[in-house]
């Protein structure tokens, strides 16, 4: 099955309308759509549209019939769902060679409560607020400018997520990539498995744990802690906070402001400062202890079983 916009020869399978509260509730379960979701022109009414492009209008029936699709409202939640069991290999194998793509386009009011389940596909999400619980497999996922809590579990996808800003953020992905730019959350918990982790531009407390991958952190503002085992870390800006950066068995490298003012910890197997700091501390074999300038938040830089180097930008 292809990815792409559906194009204007695009076969309209149905579209519904309906009249919904704020904030607008959601419930989505289909298998192998292109799911769109943005805010309408109405502040009382939701509009679901299904379409298939790259196929007939008989072919694209068809993919409607053996998807199982249903689309109604209980209790004022918009339901969009499929009854293919999960597990039914043989539509897997024949959509595998299904020529076109299923395009489902959701527009609603600007405040939404959201849950979402994509197994395949993709899914792009922008310019919404409210409550997000999403749950993508094998699914390139792009969310921008959002507004609220988003929890987010993927599974062999890769995760962008352009300017967010709101509580609760957490995202965990096995396989994959995760690439968060413009955040600010409270906290940001982030997991992943496998799965390159590049983070930028992202304010409040953040707790980052990874297996087996690289993660990229540069210009956060607020205390911060990442676990890395398996994977490198590298860490770009000054912190404003307690920051704790931990790799097991892989390098560390932080690259500072010349003028950064912290208070340094560096642990590892071999460790490396810069001597353009202005630096004020202990030196061993052990440890580097001491400020950076005239010192400032707590900057830990532990490499267990890898180096560590701390660099001047």
């Amino acid at each position: 099955m292809s990815r792409s916009a559906p194009s204007q020869d695009a076969t309209s399978v149905i579209t519904q309308e309906f009249f919904v509260d704020a904030p607008c509730p959601l419930s989505v379960n289909v298998p192998g759509a292109v799911t769109t979701l943005r805010p309408g022109t109405a502040a009382n009414q939701a509009e679901v549209a299904l379409s298939v492009s790259g196929c007939s209008a008989d072919e694209a029936e068809r993919l409607f019939d053996r998807l199982a699709l249903d689309i109604r409202q209980v209790k004022g939640t918009i339901q969009i769902t499929s009854d293919l069991p999960r597990a039914d290999m043989e539509w897997w194998r024949w959509i595998r060679t299904f020529d076109g793509t299923l395009h489902l386009d959701v527009q609603c009011p600007p405040r939404v409560e959201v849950d979402l389940t994509i197994p395949g596909g993709e899914l792009d999400i922008a310019d919404l607020t409210g409550d997000f619980s999403l749950s993508v497999m094998g699914t390139p996922c792009r969310l921008a400018n959002l507004e609220g809590t988003l929890t987010l579990r993927a599974e062999s996808s890769d995760v962008t997520i352009d300017q967010y800003d709101g509580d609760d953020l957490t995202v965990s992905v096995a396989v994959g990539r995760l690439t968060l730019n413009q955040i600010t959350a409270d906290p940001l918990t982030l997991r992943s498995v496998t799965a390159p982790v590049s983070v930028t531009d992202c304010g409040g407390p953040a707790t980052i744990t990874t297996r087996s991958a690289p993660v990229t952190l540069s210009d956060h503002s607020g205390p911060c802690t990442v676990n890395n085992r398996g994977g490198s870390l590298r860490y770009e800006g000054c912190p404003t906070d307690e920051t704790d950066l931990e790799v097991v068995g892989g390098p560390l490298t932080a690259l500072l402001p010349v003028a950064c003012n912290a208070d340094l910890t560096m642990t590892g197997s071999t460790m490396c400062l810069d001597e353009a700091f202005s630096f004020d501390g202990k030196r061993s074999d052990e440890a580097i202890i001491g400020m950076l300038n005239d010192g400032g938040p707590a900057l830990r830089l532990d490499a267990t079983g890898g180096s560590v180097e701390c660099q001047a930008a």
